[in-house]
């Protein structure tokens, strides 16, 4: 399933609730700097 989440697009596997993300070009190469932290909503 493919759907928007606060304008991003998100792909969601109906069997096992797998979600990927996917940004827009500019908020991918903004966020290509060094990783400060990794946040998991749960």
């Amino acid at each position: 399933m493919l759907y928007l989440e606060n304008n991003v697009e998100v792909m969601e596997c109906v069997s096992c609730g797998y979600r990927k993300h996917q940004g827009s070009d500019a908020a991918e190469k903004q966020a290509s700097g060094d990783v400060i932290g990794v946040f998991k909503p749960e």
